[in-house]
């Protein structure tokens, strides 16, 4: 994948995407616009995680210490949920089912364990946490978010990032392990991103699947977003970039079904890892804070596991068959 990746051509030059990266803070605009936390109706009493035999694979691997990663399954179509525990060694347990759930257009996992869903069309939003067992709880109801938010991103262990790609604005906000949300600031003025990735690290990766630019920031664990770089020069076409570990970066082509792999460290440098080549079909890949890599393909139900250590090595772990066909969103925290 010519290793556009290499961020050897890295010009930390900050043209428009010195908007701080700013215009990517998804959470919330302005004051009407940005929600404080409150409770309202419920998100969902019960759980909503991965399907058992019938609707997934059985579980296998042990992932029951605490530092287990936890994965958060959502079929929209449907309402229905399911969790699964993915340790960093990439052993993969099944949990629970959860069905019953609203309509959800984002749902995004965090290092501590919390759960952040919005509604970009209502503008509804909701938080819960998945405890070190897998299982789900439901925290609270928040309604007032702004409409529109395209890409969210959770960063350190419980800052949200927020971007409208239509408008460019962003927005930063906190969601402790407890599930209690605080909106922090706005954040205007953002250029053109089709991914926006954080890390547990605290790293914020920008990119751009059109142009090859790239860019990184910092978010704090108060919230407070801090432009690091512009890094233009990235291969063009990369339909997935998810973060594992406090700083790996995996990208995938959906296309090409090729891969790599680079690192980001919490004070948002940059630097290329290796190329993977040779990846099957998949339509999700999600990462874990324990540096776990989930693979799934939601027209075949086929699954996998690997893992990105802490120098961004990719190392395949095993093929998971049996899931349900469908889901349409996963988290990993």
């Amino acid at each position: 994948m010519k290793a556009a990746l290499d961020v050897r051509r890295v010009a930390a030059e900050r043209r428009t995407v010195a908007v701080g990266i700013v215009g990517w803070l998804l959470v919330v605009a302005a004051s009407s616009a940005v929600a404080q936390p409150f409770l309202g109706h419920r998100l969902r009493e019960q759980p909503v995680l991965v399907p058992q035999r019938s609707t997934g694979p059985s579980p296998f691997g042990s992932s029951s210490s605490g530092n287990a990663g936890s994965l958060l399954f959502y079929n929209a179509a449907n309402g229905e949920g399911a969790t699964a525990l993915l340790d960093g060694a990439g052993s993969y347990q099944f949990v629970g089912v959860v069905p019953g759930f609203g309509a959800w257009t984002h749902i995004i996992g965090t290092s501590a364990g919390a759960v952040f869903f919005y509604n970009s069309s209502t503008g509804d939003g909701a938080t819960s946490r998945l405890d070190s067992a897998g299982r789900y709880h439901f925290v609270g109801s928040i309604p007032g978010f702004a409409r529109g938010w395209t890409h969210i991103a959770s960063a350190d262990t419980g800052s949200l990032f927020f971007y409208n790609d239509g408008t460019r604005e962003g927005a930063t906000a906190l969601v402790d392990g407890a599930g209690s949300y605080r909106f922090v600031s706005v954040v205007p003025g953002f250029g053109a991103w089709t991914h926006v990735v954080g890390t547990a690290g605290g790293a914020l990766f920008f990119y751009n699947g059109s142009t090859g630019d790239g860019a990184t920031a910092r978010l704090d664990r108060s919230g407070k977003y801090e432009f690091v770089g512009s890094i233009p020069g990235f291969a063009k076409g990369w339909t997935h970039v998810t973060s594992a570990n406090a700083g790996g970066l995996f990208f995938y082509n959906a296309e090409t079904h090729e891969g790599a792999t680079a690192l980001v460290d919490g004070a948002g440098n940059y630097r290329f890892v290796s190329v993977v080549p040779g990846f099957g079909a998949w339509t999700h890949i999600v990462g874990t804070a324990d540096g776990a890599v989930f693979f799934y393909n939601g027209s075949t139900g086929e699954g996998a596991t690997a893992r990105i250590d802490g120098a961004g090595t990719y190392h395949f772990v095993r093929s998971i068959p049996g899931f349900a066909r469908g889901w349409s969103l996963i988290a990993g925290m």
